[in-house]
């Protein structure tokens, strides 16, 4: 799944600034997913890795989010282009409908060869998929999926927050969650869909719940994940003119990109990190990853693709926002 992730960095990226290189690395990474998918009877498109046992709904969720963005930023795309892709996102979407369980929540999957729904979900996609349904109707017209979307919402906001919080103040499942969970509300929250406050709310609490109980701004592990879903909160505070609420978040982004850039191998930084210091090197497989400890050589694609996520969003709507 992490390569799914890694397209849907690159599509944003592309979005970001119409690099011809970063399309032509797209368009390779989609048409991967295409050769590596097969049509079930009901239209659905189903990502099937080679060798892997299961599918999982986090790369169906993650390669549709990559799909949404390249579709909205490439005006350019020829027409048969764009229908293939508009098909592939199709069948994504009705397979991602599929694996919604009676409650709202999400299947984490299914199991290969036999294509039966795994029964239990997982935070991390439950959050990507209501963002990637979120995204393809409020930006491709796909309101078909609203009643998927609202009945999603309602169980997710519940379930990790007032349902997680009665069991522990840190849950694993609300971290896990978070980032995912912010960004699709406040995209709901844009919208002016139904109960939009309310899910506003919701994106807030849960931010106040990364600073001040998960304690983001005092961990020493990357937390670039965070900030994804941070920068959404404070778009919320903005927006709704809480002059409060948007400095405190504003104050916690600051700080924290700024140490996060700090662990970025070769970066703008590297003055502030003495372990980096000490291991200079030109390396292209290296040079711009991001370290998941400052002072450790261990460097993860996902922790890499949330860190620059979280910038992009930062550079698209507050830095460019302030003076």
């Amino acid at each position: 799944m992490r390569q799914a992730g890694a397209l849907w960095g690159v599509a944003f990226c592309y979005a970001f600034d119409h690099d011809a290189t970063t399309r032509a690395a797209l368009e390779r990474g989609l048409d991967f997913f295409r050769r590596h998918s097969t049509r079930r009877g009901d239209g659905a498109l189903i990502p099937r890795y080679p060798g892997k046992v299961s599918v999982q709904t986090g790369t169906a969720a993650l390669v549709s989010l990559a799909l949404i963005d390249y579709l909205r930023a490439a005006i350019d795309l020829p027409p048969e282009r764009r229908r293939v892709l508009e098909s592939m996102l199709d069948g994504y979407l009705i397979l991602l409908q599929s694996l919604q369980f009676n409650s709202g929540a999400f299947s984490s999957g299914l199991i290969r060869g036999i294509d039966v729904e795994i029964g239990r979900g997982s935070p991390y996609y439950d959050g990507e998929t209501l963002l990637a349904l979120i995204e393809a109707a409020k930006y491709l017209g796909r309101r078909e999926l609203l009643p998927v979307i609202q009945k999603a919402a309602a169980r997710l906001a519940q379930k990790y927050t007032v349902e997680a919080w009665r069991k522990s103040r840190n849950p694993d499942d609300t971290k896990s969650f978070y980032q995912w969970g912010t960004m699709a509300f406040a995209e709901y929250q844009d919208a002016g869909w139904p109960h939009a406050d309310l899910y506003a709310d919701a994106a807030l609490a849960l931010s106040w719940w990364v600073i001040n109980v998960h304690g983001v701004g005092t961990r020493s592990f990357n937390t670039g994940y965070a900030y994804e879903g941070l920068v959404q909160a404070w778009r919320i505070a903005q927006k709704r003119g809480d002059e409060a609420a948007a400095s405190r978040l504003l104050h916690t982004i600051d700080a924290g990109l700024y140490q996060l850039t700090t662990f970025q191998v070769e970066g703008p930084l590297i003055k502030k990190n003495r372990f980096l210091l000490l291991h200079r090197t030109s390396d292209p497989l290296a040079v711009g990853a991001i370290l998941n400890e400052p002072n450790r050589p261990t460097m993860r694609l996902d922790v890499t693709q949330h860190q620059m996520h979280a910038v992009l969003l930062a550079l698209d709507s507050i830095y460019q926002a302030t003076p």
